[in-house]
């Protein structure tokens, strides 16, 4: 994965317009076994993290947010044995595939409530 994300750095989309923010450009959200690009997210080092309480929340915030789409990974896996293993497409289809299963998901939700499907999953 670390490899081609470096190998199509230039493949990301363009920035894009958020509201009271201004032009914002995609990022992905690393870990350590990453170098720091402006693509790539990554936590500051422990050491400066303990001498910097800034860089501190920004590890806390990092962590939390790299959290939260590793448990949406994980739902999504646990769901549809698409994910399960590496997706041999072009990116329209991967696209495709991808928003197709996020529209199921939503539905089921819809369908049955979150709690259960939280229950179930």
């Amino acid at each position: 994965m670390k490899s081609f994300l470096e190998q199509h750095f230039d493949d990301f989309p363009g920035p894009v317009q958020l509201a009271n923010v201004g032009k914002i450009k995609h990022h992905v959200l690393v870990n350590q076994g990453f170098r720091q690009t402006i693509r790539f997210i990554r936590p500051f080092n422990s050491a400066d993290s303990i001498s910097d309480i800034k860089k501190a929340y920004f590890n806390k915030k990092l962590s939390g947010a790299r959290r939260v789409v590793e448990n949406y990974f994980g739902i999504m896996t646990s769901r549809f044995r698409v994910y399960t293993k590496p997706i041999y497409a072009g990116p329209e289809r991967v696209k495709n595939i991808i928003l197709a299963t996020m529209i199921l998901h939503n539905l089921l939700v819809q369908a049955v409530g979150g709690e259960e499907v939280a229950r179930r999953y």
